[in-house]
C-alpha cells in the first residue's frame, strides 16, 4: 500500500494499492498532488491489511512541476489561512493576493509580482512586530518568492 501525505503528516492526499509485480519495471503514476507547504511530502509503502508475505517497493519518484501565478497566488491564499493573525490582518494578506491574482489574470507580470512583493513585505512587517514568529513567517515567504520566479521564468524574463 502506498500514502501520500503532506510533510507535516497532516493529510493523507492519496492511497493507493498496487502490486509492482504487474506492469513492474517501469515508473507507474500515482497522480498530481498539490501540496499546501514548500517542502518535501511523506510517502509511507507498507503491506496492505491482511495480506501475508513480504513486500518490497525499489524507488519513489517525485517530480516538481510549477504552477501558474494564479494557481500559486491560490496555494499562498491558503497559507494565509493557516497563520495565527487577526481577521483585519488575514484581510490586509489577501486583498494583495487578490489583486496579485488578478493581474496575473491579466497577463500583467509585472504589476503581479509588485503585489506579491507587497504581500511579503507585509508578513516581514507582521514578523517584525512579533504578529508572526520566523518560522511561521518564512515559509510564507519563501513560497511567495517561488511564485515570483515562476512567473518570470514563465513569461520569459
Amino acid at each position: 500500500m502506498y500514502q501520500i501525505h503532506e510533510a507535516d503528516d497532516s493529510t493523507a492526499l492519496a492511497e493507493s494499492v498496487r502490486d509492482q509485480r504487474v506492469d513492474g519495471a517501469r515508473w507507474n503514476p500515482f497522480g498530481v498532488h498539490h501540496f499546501s507547504k514548500a517542502g518535501w511530502a511523506k510517502v509511507v509503502v507498507s503491506q496492505s491489511p491482511g495480506s501475508t508475505g513480504s513486500f518490497a517497493a525499489d524507488a519513489v519518484r517525485v517530480t516538481l512541476t510549477h504552477l501558474t501565478p494564479s494557481e500559486g497566488v491560490a496555494v499562498l491564499a491558503g497559507l494565509v489561512g493557516e497563520l495565527p493573525v487577526t481577521a483585519g490582518n488575514a484581510q490586509a494578506l489577501n486583498a494583495k493576493l487578490d489583486a496579485a491574482s488578478a493581474q496575473f489574470g491579466r497577463g500583467n507580470v509585472e504589476a503581479g509580482k509588485k503585489q506579491l512583493g507587497a504581500f511579503i513585505n507585509q508578513v516581514m512587517a507582521f514578523e517584525r512586530a512579533g504578529s508572526l514568529s520566523a518560522g511561521q513567517a518564512r515559509p510564507v515567504i519563501e513560497y511567495a518568492e517561488r511564485v515570483i520566479r515562476d512567473a518570470e521564468q514563465q513569461a520569459g524574463q
